[in-house]
């Protein structure tokens, strides 16, 4: 089945495959519309859309682009073999092996293939834009996705219905199942918007998205926006005076809805909710001691669904490296942290790129939420575009306009045959 619908869905995307923006963007695009409560099943295992997808996206680009090996390719590698031995001989549960594979290695690869050619800023920018703006509709309206028909298919009832809040506000989350997990997908796309702030829609687009991240009312998605934004400041070498200025007042009013977010908690008392959240991550590091070599780590106890486990009190994994560590092992985190090491390492010595800037901002998300939802499909692809960024040299785009061109050309041509 999964290699069945992954090849139906290359004839559709056929069409694209000269057109790398319109692929991106239209892999973006579908993976975030996908919300994670729906997906194809095999063997009674969840296959997500994004993973068909990336197969999808690889048949096709394959022929046409040659792709050298490199070295965190091999990293990539180690982790998937490590899961899946991990899985075969040392009690790491099967729905670990296929995230591993299926909603990594897969997008990650699919990152690879697509980087060439592809306007990163373009896509970010309207994407994220977008998105920025439904979540700070989501955060004023308090409308539910999930009982949004078409979006209401295969909802599990009472999993998806309540939208979270802190301080008594809403926190948008739109498709993505959670409202960390839509401020981490904002924040990876807000290097390649700032890389667009030349006309009055770039800065309008850049404007919802940080106002969409405020709207998530997440702590790691305001910090790594932060980082974000100083980082393309910092490292931008044509900032003219239009960037400068648009800049300045994106920032400012992000400010001043960061300013209502503190506010906000603040005054409902929800200062408590934050400090044992705060506590809590912090007790997990606890955990390290445990962590084997390979495989899931002692003392783990599955829950009743049989999907999460739980060591002691710690029943929530809020941090990537240790969610790695318990259900993998060390050989997993070290091949992990070798491939953001490579990417970050390869921009210092030759041309920074906001592939490198996305993965420095997104470690607020590393170290304090678990990979979950469409966030960690984004997350790998984006890897894999910088791993070919980072070789390279510099953030390679096409000719904006004629990108421009390209991608609402290929949209339109597609409007008759490529259907979620």
């Amino acid at each position: 089945m999964l290699t069945s619908g992954s090849v139906i869905i290359s004839l559709l995307l056929i069409p694209l495959r000269s057109h790398p923006t319109a692929t991106i963007f239209c892999w973006i695009a579908t993976v975030a519309v996908f919300p994670p409560w729906i997906s194809f099943q095999l063997m009674g295992y969840r296959i997500p859309a994004a993973a068909l997808l990336s197969i999808a996206i690889v048949l096709v680009l394959q022929g046409d682009r040659k792709l050298s090996w490199r070295v965190a390719d091999t990293m990539v590698s180690i982790l998937a073999l490590t899961s899946i031995v991990s899985c075969l001989s040392f009690h790491t549960p099967v729905h670990i092996m296929t995230q591993v594979l299926l909603e990594w290695a897969a997008c990650y690869a699919a990152g690879r293939w697509m980087f060439e050619g592809a306007d990163f800023r373009l896509v970010g920018n309207r994407i994220g834009g977008i998105v920025g703006w439904l979540a700070v509709l989501q955060a004023l309206m308090q409308f539910n996705v999930a009982n949004i028909y078409i979006f209401n298919m295969g909802v599990p009832a009472n999993s998806w219905m309540a939208l979270q809040e802190r301080g008594g506000q809403v926190r948008s989350e739109l498709t993505f199942g959670h409202s960390i997990a839509l401020g981490a997908a904002l924040t990876l796309l807000l290097p390649f918007a700032l890389q667009r702030l030349g006309t009055l829609l770039d800065q309008v687009m850049v404007l919802g998205l940080l106002l969409g991240v405020v709207a998530t009312f997440s702590r790691s998605a305001m910090v790594a926006a932060v980082i974000v934004v100083a980082i393309s400041l910092l490292s931008s070498r044509s900032f003219g005076t239009t960037k400068v200025v648009g800049s300045i007042l994106i920032v400012a009013i992000a400010w001043i809805g960061i300013s209502v977010f503190t506010d906000t908690v603040s005054s409902s008392g929800n200062g408590v909710e934050l400090t044992d959240s705060t506590t809590y991550r912090e007790g997990l590091l606890d955990l390290v001691d445990i962590v084997g070599g390979i495989g899931l780590a002692q003392g783990g106890v599955p829950a009743a669904d049989g999907v999460t486990y739980s060591w002691g009190r710690f029943y929530s994994i809020d941090n990537g490296l240790l969610y790695l560590g318990l259900y993998i092992g060390w050989v997993a985190v070290f091949s992990y942290v070798a491939i953001l090491v490579i990417i970050v390492w390869r921009s210092t010595i030759r041309r920074w790129t906001p592939f490198s800037t996305a993965l420095v901002g997104h470690i607020p998300f590393v170290l304090t939420v678990a990979p979950i939802t469409q966030y960690q499909n984004i997350y790998w692809m984006m890897l894999g575009a910088g791993v070919s960024a980072s070789y390279l040299g510099s953030h390679h785009t096409i000719d904006e306009s004629t990108n421009s061109r390209r991608l609402t050309s290929a949209i339109e041509a597609q409007s008759g045959s490529f259907r979620r």
